[in-house]
């Protein structure tokens, strides 16, 4: 029983401190209270430029925004073979297909170009070809490896989307990448 009326105090007595609103109490700017050899000297960089005055009523609750967008409604539909430039500026080949169907397809177009296929990797939507034609070896190795690309192909809405990117940290310039998926889209 003892337990139950500090219990109901204690929440009394909170719910009672919860609800007075927070007011400040300095007035002006913002200034130490104290002064100490380890803080930094005083500096305007950090001012605040109109503190809130004497008695402004503060919360603690954060503002809530309603933001209402519009094109989460919309779904963007793949409804035919196209070739165009991504918002990172990098080329980008779409198929109206699903990935197998589309590896199937991407695999057909790189044997009719005679492009050498490396390795293929359906189970990490990946074909690999020789990028000797197009790209310099490393010049940091003593016996240098010849230079792949790996073009990837992932599922987008009710397609496939379909990029290149070169094997390890060497550059791939965007005008070579932008020329073999043209080849690539014309092929297709």
């Amino acid at each position: 029983m003892m337990w139950r009326i500090i219990c109901s105090v204690m929440v009394l007595s909170l719910v009672g401190c919860s609800s007075a609103p927070l007011i400040t109490q300095q007035p002006g700017e913002l200034t130490r209270s104290y002064q100490s050899d380890l803080l930094p000297p005083e500096s305007s960089r950090y001012a605040i430029a109109n503190p809130l005055p004497k008695d402004s009523r503060v919360d603690l609750a954060a503002p809530r925004r309603v933001l209402s967008i519009e094109e989460m409604t919309d779904v963007r539909v793949i409804e035919e073979a196209r070739l165009f430039t991504d918002a990172n500026g990098l080329p980008i080949i779409e198929l109206p297909v699903v990935p197998a169907t589309a590896a199937t397809q991407i695999e057909a177009a790189i044997e009719a170009l005679e492009w050498s296929i490396r390795q293929t990797d359906y189970a990490e939507s990946r074909i690999s070809i020789d990028g000797t034609p197009w790209l310099e070896r490393r010049s940091d190795q003593l016996i240098p490896a010849r230079p792949q690309i790996n073009i990837y192909f992932y599922s987008f809405s009710n397609g496939t989307q379909i990029h290149m990117e070169r094997e390890g940290e060497l550059s791939f310039p965007v005008a070579t990448q932008r020329e073999l998926l043209q080849e690539l889209y014309d092929t297709l």
